[in-house]
């Protein structure tokens, strides 16, 4: 049985709701991924080859993270959130968020770059200096670079008028369902949350939220998962992202929870 199938199943026994999604099918329609990069309607342009593939993909490799803010914005309805996605508005939004993003430390490397080449200017200008005064020295400019965080913390403020409250990293655990006392143990009602989950050397970013009396869990691969905020709703919502955890995250033990208003 497929986890969608799991999910709804489980779902329809314990008083939940669960709705899919698949966030490839949603990148191929809007023209999101391509092999030929000429093809690509707005995307971040990198490429990347997925396993058992002998050809380079290029579009918008890591969706999930503009999608999850989006679900911040509008996932309060999910017929209303399935909507807003066809909308330029959601458009603009996850691509501003993707296209700013930071690529397997791409940041960080510009940075080191950035500081190597100011340094061999500033050395390249003393040296000249030396030789004639003629030319002036110039402090070289200090390139600022906006990160993942910043571009969503922003760009979800304007669109959703949303506010970043505050960011907190798990320690790693192993174990599944303690990794998901952990989180639970964060979640506190009427505030929306994203998390970036990570490990085995990759990632993926989900949205979690609180508000109008229902806790839900937004995966872009799979779906929401939705319950009443009780504490009998919590304990089935709990076992439902025990489901999702166990076939497809074993090993992303490192959880980052950002919170928002909601």
């Amino acid at each position: 049985m497929s986890i969608e199938n799991k999910l709804a199943l489980f779902a329809s026994q314990t008083h939940g709701q669960y709705s899919p999604f698949d966030q490839n099918a949603y990148m191929r329609k809007n023209r999101w991924v391509s092999d030929n990069p000429r093809n690509l309607a707005g995307a971040w342009i990198g490429s990347f080859r997925l396993p058992g593939m002998n050809k380079e993909l290029y579009g918008l490799r890591g969706v999930c993270l503009g999608l999850s803010a989006a679900y911040l914005v509008k996932g309060r309805n999910w017929s209303t959130f399935k909507q807003y996605l066809d909308s330029p508005e959601c458009h603009r939004l996850t691509l501003g968020i993707m296209n700013y993003q930071e690529q397997f430390g791409e940041i960080s490397l510009a940075r080191k770059i950035a500081a190597e080449q100011a340094k061999s200017q500033a050395a390249a200008q003393n040296g000249a200096a030396a030789v004639s005064n003629i030319k002036k020295i110039t402090t070289p400019k200090q390139i600022e670079y906006v990160t993942t965080a910043d571009a969503i913390n922003l760009l979800v403020k304007i669109q959703g008028k949303i506010n970043f409250i505050s960011r907190v990293e798990l320690s790693p655990i192993e174990d599944i369902e303690e990794r998901i006392e952990t989180l639970m143990k964060h979640i506190d009602s009427n505030f929306g949350y994203l998390l970036n989950i990570r490990g085995g050397g990759s990632g993926h970013a989900v949205s979690l939220t609180t508000g109008q009396k229902r806790i839900k869990f937004f995966d872009p691969n799979y779906g929401e998962i939705s319950y009443p905020d009780t504490k009998t709703g919590r304990e089935y919502f709990k076992s439902a992202l025990y489901f999702l955890f166990y076939e497809f995250y074993k090993e992303y033990n490192n959880i980052i929870i950002s919170r928002f208003t909601y």
